[in-house]
């Protein structure tokens, strides 16, 4: 829009909505079938996955639908005043990320189970992962109930660009912005953060001071809505000059500080919501050769249930977890130019 001969403004919006849907061969089979128990048919509807060290597994993996939306919104405003020509403007970016994934309880078998003579000597010239899957004897493995989640995050920016012809022969490009990236969140809070330096409740019983703890994002208490920190000082200035050396020859300069994507859409799409997505670790042999658990059963006392928050700081105790650092810097990059530029003959 044009407000008057000197200054213009632009304004732009934008939506975008796709969803990306991966399909197993696999979906729909029911475990039980092939002598599995049947409490994996309810919790699991695709064929299990079979790890195997030296031989192809099986397995075509799980069901994941995640819809993505992506919402833009932009404005310019360009005035000319003098020797200057400036320009300001904002700039919003909001992802959001639904995720659903099915469950894939998954098995490793090894050479170790079918190896000998002496079990507790290794001989590479006997043991086969594939026989010792026929037995039922693996060495690892889990089954995890996963949950639904929407996670979502902000991008916000402002800037202010001078460029301005100080001299005939010298132009000077100035100009600053500011990017401010929210955390990512989830729509129910049901994303944790680690706490490293804390004591966990579990020291009182033990006796011994245990430090780290999950921390759910919301909820009161003074837990921050977002699984990390935002930065509020992410200043990228832009430098530049031109310059008329001689007759035909020109110098450009530049310098601009900019600051990338700290989660990327889809980048945090494998969180794992502790306490509503839970692991059950299947223990198939605690010595490395002794069965402890066949395929038959993998899970006699059966799969671990999700507990919500209930257990607060003590969700996942012993158990493997992977989390975000509370504090995550912005990346950034610097660009540096300079050229020169000359003009040889009038069309080169």
């Amino acid at each position: 829009m044009t407000i008057n001969p000197s200054t213009v403004l632009t304004i732009t919006a934008g939506w975008n909505r796709w969803v990306e849907d991966y399909i197993n061969q696999g979906l729909g089979f029911k475990n039980s079938t092939v002598g599995l128990p049947s409490l994996l048919d309810g919790k699991a509807d695709n064929f299990v996955g079979i790890g195997l060290s030296t031989t192809n597994g099986l397995g075509s993996g799980a069901r994941a639908l995640n819809p993505r939306e992506v919402r833009t919104a932009a404005m310019d405003l360009t005035k000319i005043h003098g020797t200057h020509t400036m320009t300001t403007g904002f700039m919003f970016v909001g992802h959001q990320t639904p995720n659903a994934y099915s469950n894939q309880p998954s098995f490793n078998f090894g050479p170790g189970m079918t190896q000998g003579p002496d079990p507790t000597t290794a001989n590479p010239a006997t043991g086969w992962d594939f026989a010792s899957f026929l037995l039922g004897t693996g060495s690892s493995g889990s089954v995890t109930t996963n949950a639904s989640s929407v996670n979502s995050n902000e991008w916000y920016a402002l800037y202010f660009q001078d460029d301005w012809k100080a001299t005939r022969k010298l132009t000077l490009n100035l100009g600053i912005r500011w990017d401010y990236q929210t955390g990512v969140s989830e729509r129910h809070n049901r994303n944790a953060y680690f706490n490293f330096s804390d004591l966990n409740p579990v020291s009182t019983a033990v006796g011994i001071n245990v430090p780290g703890f999950l921390v759910y994002e919301g909820g009161g208490n003074g837990n921050r809505r977002r699984l990390y920190q935002s930065q509020n000082d992410n200043f990228a200035p832009r430098l530049g000059f031109t310059y008329n050396l001689a007759k035909k020859l020109v110098m450009r300069a530049g310098f601009g500080l900019f600051y990338s994507v700290n989660a990327e859409i889809g980048g945090y799409q494998g969180l794992d919501m502790y306490g509503f997505s839970q692991t059950t670790p299947y223990v198939g042999t605690v010595d490395g050769i002794t069965p402890t658990n066949l395929l038959s059963n993998p899970f006699p006392s059966g799969l671990i249930q999700p507990t919500g928050k209930a257990k607060g700081a003590l969700t996942n105790l012993g158990l493997s977890t992977d989390v975000w650092e509370g504090s995550r810097p912005t990346p950034y990059v610097e660009q540096w130019t300079t050229g020169l530029q000359y003009e040889i003959t009038r069309t080169i």
